[in-house]
């Protein structure tokens, strides 16, 4: 079966998505801190010694150098199996857009986040 790449989230993706729409909110009203432990948790994420670290400073100068969020939304929704999905969205700052792709996993009866990580939108958007 041929992979299905969506611009809405399918029921399987609904609670990832929901998730995403927190986390970028809460960037947005500039609550970073807020928005990462919101995000990483339950993650294995969390576990990774300096990873996580080493990530919110890097998300944080870039962000502080483009500008603050104007809004967002969703590029493409892929179901790779029902307990893994892949979010990606585009990410409209003052200065510049971001894509971020996200991945969930979920184990049991809640989504966690497996993956994340955000470039230029236009290393995304161009062939």
């Amino acid at each position: 079966m041929p992979e299905q790449t969506q611009t809405q989230p399918d029921s399987v993706a609904t609670e990832a998505s929901s998730l995403v729409t927190q986390f970028l909110t809460s960037l947005q009203q500039g609550k970073a801190e807020e928005a990462w432990d919101g995000m990483l948790t339950n993650s294995p994420l969390r576990a990774q010694t300096g990873g996580v670290e080493e990530s919110k400073k890097q998300a944080q100068t870039q962000l502080s150098s483009i500008g603050a969020i104007l809004d967002f939304a969703l590029l493409a929704s892929r179901e790779v199996a029902p307990s893994l999905v892949i979010l990606k969205y585009l990410v409209r700052h003052e200065r510049e857009a971001l894509t971020w792709a996200f991945a969930f996993y979920k184990p049991k009866d809640a989504w966690i986040l497996t993956g994340i990580r955000w470039f230029p939108s236009a290393a995304y958007l161009v062939p």
